[in-house]
């Protein structure tokens, strides 16, 4: 057995040199694609933070909260409530923009789970109580274009040996090294990781299906689960062998008694 698994191995082994030319390829390429997207993006915001900005915007309607400003130093603080609820939330921006954002924080939680403005804050916004706060700059730094753009500098580039011939020429392999797929060694011994993948639940039922399948056609004598979920045949199919079992085992009970006699 382990003969055959290391000709599996020789034969599925992949050059890990080659494979490392292949990652930095595909790595070089994204890098690329990012940074041409970055560039070309004429929005303050990122493709993904206007989605973000307008899902936050949409259904809040700022004549249905109460809003209080009360400027704090460098923070403008804002006392948030919705007219049909008693709750009493607690917004703040930043009084000076920070690289074109005045994201700040609120009592509810919400900028600070999902780093996005909460419904309070956004009430602030539409309500045009703040001078200068608008749909762009009341976003994170996150999701600006200016540092995405910072990510992805231009003139850089991700460049990697494509051939490798010219590799092999330049450097001498090492014979005792080979990267071995997991699908061609044989499963480790002992008990399986936490991490095993989940069966979902199509793959469960479809097991089911198939084994209560398999008790109404065989028919079971154990007396186990499917025999209750087994078809009216199938039913009747378990009661049989169950009587037919449980005949053999009064058989073998009954015959060393029947020896016994004999002998005496």
């Amino acid at each position: 057995m382990n003969r055959a698994n290391a000709s599996v191995r020789e034969r599925t082994a992949v050059d890990p040199i080659n494979a490392c030319i292949l990652l930095l390829n595909l790595e070089g390429g994204r890098f690329g694609k990012h940074r041409d997207l970055a560039h070309n993006q004429t929005e303050v915001l990122t493709p993904h933070g206007m989605k973000l900005i307008t899902k936050a915007f949409k259904d809040v309607n700022p004549l249905e909260f109460e809003i209080y400003i009360d400027p704090q130093g460098d923070r403008l603080s804002c006392r948030v409530n919705r007219i049909i609820s008693p709750n009493i939330y607690t917004c703040w921006f930043h009084a000076v923009e920070e690289e074109g954002s005045l994201f700040g924080d609120c009592t509810c939680g919400v900028p600070r789970v999902d780093g996005i403005p909460c419904r309070h804050m956004v009430a602030v916004c539409k309500s045009k109580k703040i001078v200068g706060l608008n749909e762009n700059n009341i976003m994170p730094l996150t999701y600006h274009t200016s540092l995405w753009r910072k990510q992805y500098p231009t003139g850089v580039s991700v460049t990697c040996v494509s051939n490798i011939e010219t590799l092999r020429r330049a450097s001498n392999p090492s014979n005792k090294f080979r990267l071995c797929p997991a699908i061609s060694a044989p499963r480790k011994a002992g008990r399986p990781k936490v991490m095993k993948r989940i069966k979902s639940s199509q793959e469960l039922a479809m097991e089911k299906h198939v084994e209560t399948k398999k008790a109404a056609k065989i028919g079971l004598h154990d007396g186990s689960k499917f025999a209750e979920k087994a078809d009216g045949g199938g039913k009747k199919k378990v009661e049989v062998m169950a009587k037919e079992v449980d005949a053999k085992k009064t058989k073998q009970v009954e015959s060393p008694r029947r020896s016994r006699r004999n002998k005496k």
